[in-house]
């Protein structure tokens, strides 16, 4: 009996700098309970680019490109289709739960062998950092717009343009730049910081883009770093509404708050957002020295290179 499920794509990295990539067919419970079937997973490629460890793993909004960052201090990009062409050594098995000292329920997989992919020229582009690369994040409203941070040898958030490869501006942080996050309505892009120099107090702040103007600055006055954050769906207190079963009403749509996980072991949230939403206009633009029309690829005037 066939059967149509949703499938998602995932990817994973290891420790030794590989990267595995999924396709995986998760039934809903019902189908699950009625067929005794949990779903399956399809190992569409294995990659071996990195050197050392996977830190960082990133989609662009739709689906055509992923990024991938590693301690080995490299920025990998794909584009999904051609690691995809031709892929005939795909290997699939079912997921077999099992149960933890908790209760939680936890799916592990038992794949056949599956030949790397390692020849160089099946990635797109390859930055080279000063310092291993864990956060990556495609901009959701200008595509071909990548940012791209360094740890703390490096503390930088550098910003790339996906189809030429260019690196469009750099900001020195004086930090080490632990996340990174665009809003979805605002030209601006939200950074967390871990180790930085003395002078170097904040621990959040937002840059607007293309200018690189720091827009907002949240400082820490303690030792405590920003380890990593996510943006906070539900938007800001004020915006939302509690429904009669003493719940939140939710409101996926707004945006507003950051949540920071901090090494105090404490989650702080950040408001940086507020209602007053700008536009997302796309303008001509530059790219190296040219004046060129870019409106397709949605890149507008680069500042200038290092913002200090």
């Amino acid at each position: 009996m066939e059967m149509l499920v949703p499938t998602e794509e995932l990817l994973v990295g290891d420790e030794a700098g590989h990267i595995y990539f999924y396709s995986v067919e998760w039934p809903n419970e019902t189908e699950s309970a009625l067929f005794g079937w949990n779903g399956t997973l399809v190992l569409l490629a294995r990659m071996s680019f990195h050197t050392q460890q996977i830190c960082g793993l990133s989609w662009s909004s739709d689906g055509e490109f992923f990024a991938s960052g590693g301690n080995d201090n490299a920025c990998y990009l794909f584009e999904t289709k051609k690691i995809l062409h031709n892929r005939s050594d795909l290997s699939a098995g079912n997921l077999d739960p099992r149960y933890g000292s908790n209760g939680e329920r936890i799916l592990t997989v038992s794949l056949s062998g599956s030949d790397i992919i390692n020849d160089t020229g099946r990635e797109k582009h390859r930055w080279e950092l000063n310092a291993a690369v864990k956060a990556i994040a495609f901009c959701p409203w200008q595509r071909g717009l990548l940012a791209v941070r360094g740890g703390s040898n490096d503390r930088c958030i550098h910003f790339y343009h996906t189809f030429s490869g260019a690196c469009l501006a750099t900001i020195d942080c004086a930090a080490q730049v632990t996340s990174l996050i665009w809003s979805k309505n605002r030209k601006e892009i939200a950074a967390t910081f871990g180790f930085a120099q003395p002078e170097h107090p904040f621990r959040v702040a937002v840059f607007a883009w293309p200018s690189c103007e720091q827009v907002v600055a949240i400082p820490w006055y303690d030792e405590n770093r920003a380890l990593f954050a996510i943006p906070y769906p539900g938007g800001p207190i004020h915006n939302r509404e509690l429904k009669e079963d003493s719940t939140w009403q939710d409101q996926r749509l707004e945006e507003g708050c950051i949540v920071v996980a901090a090494s105090d072991a404490a989650i702080r949230f950040h408001e940086i957002w507020t209602e007053n939403k700008k536009g997302l206009g796309i303008s001509a633009g530059s790219l190296g020295n040219s004046e060129i029309l870019e409106n397709f690829h949605g890149i507008e005037r680069i500042c200038d290179q290092i913002i200090r």
